[in-house]
């Protein structure tokens, strides 16, 4: 039996939702050592003597070599007179006594070296909670104004859409594994505002095929593939304005904003997969369900799933 299109998207749907939560569920999102516990250690010298700091990180980084452990680069850290590294793993095979030796011995002992090894603190994100907040708002604000301007049925096509794109949003996370903080609310949010938009475009499209006789005969499911069909051009400009972006966060940023790059467009096929695959679908069977179901069938099939 072939597959249709709906069911397509379905099974996808699904298959995402339950590897990316069972990964979620286990893993939890991917952070970073600076935004969960880790490991670091910070070496100090005086940085009396030219290209101090320089020696210290070349014979620090020929020592964790040599232990078989290695330092996040991103979030290494430097000052004049300090050196921070952080590591994903543990660290019991570094010895600061003898990396100290080293040190001061690659120096002439022309420096006073310190070598301290902790765990490092969690960087918590006390804005999550009116980040949710404000998500819950603008949802909230989006379904109260469309259903104002494209009645019930589009309303609940655009925030049943905006729920799925920011769970979809989360599995997809959990399945990249792509760093998450300190970005991930804020692209969780663009995901979600993109996929109200471009949903909205749809229901639109939508409602104002409604208002052509040539569409009389018409069922909701076809209204609604056309009109999806006819708004996938536009969609896909949008969301290459949105990868164009990402790829120039890729290319030119700091490391943590290039996970930020990855994100967008993470956020950008999420946010055109549910309003490409679901908008209409939604649209279609409400306004069948509260308009009559029978006023708008042609044949059987054009109601099939």
């Amino acid at each position: 039996m072939k597959m249709t299109k709906t069911k397509l998207f379905i099974v996808i749907t699904l298959a995402v939702l339950v590897i990316g939560f069972v990964l979620f569920g286990v893993l939890g999102l991917n952070n970073t050592v600076d935004y969960r516990n880790a490991y670091q250690i910070e070496i100090t010298a005086d940085a009396n003597v030219q290209d101090t700091m320089e020696t210290v990180k070349t014979v620090s980084d020929d020592y964790f070599a040599k232990a078989g452990v290695k330092a996040q680069g991103f979030a290494f850290q430097q000052t004049d007179s300090k050196l921070i590294y952080k590591f994903a793993t543990d660290i019991s095979s570094i010895d600061c006594g003898a990396l100290k030796t080293e040190i001061e011995t690659a120096l002439n002992s022309t420096s006073n070296v310190e070598v301290f090894a902790s765990t490092s603190q969690t960087i918590t994100d006390n804005q999550i909670g009116w980040i949710c907040l404000a998500c819950g708002l603008a949802i909230l604000a989006s379904f109260v104004y469309i259903l104002i301007m494209e009645k019930l049925a589009g309303a609940v096509s655009v925030i049943a859409s905006s729920i799925l794109s920011a769970v979809l949003f989360l599995a997809v996370m959990g399945i990249t594994r792509i760093p998450a903080q300190p970005f991930v609310m804020a692209s969780l949010l663009l995901s979600v505002g993109l996929t109200a938009i471009l949903s909205s475009v749809i229901v639109n499209r939508c409602n104002e095929a409604l208002k052509n006789v040539g569409n009389d005969k018409s069922t909701y499911v076809k209204i609604a593939e056309d009109m999806t069909n006819q708004s996938t051009f536009r969609i896909i400009v949008s969301l290459s304005v949105l990868a164009l972006a990402a790829i120039a966060l890729l290319a030119v940023a700091p490391v943590y904003v290039k996970f930020a790059g990855l994100q967008l467009i993470v956020a950008g096929l999420v946010a055109g997969f549910v309003s490409v695959g679901y908008t209409g679908l939604v649209w279609a069977k409400v306004r069948a369900l509260y308009k009559g179901k029978k006023s708008r069938i042609a044949t059987e099939k054009d109601e099939e799933v």
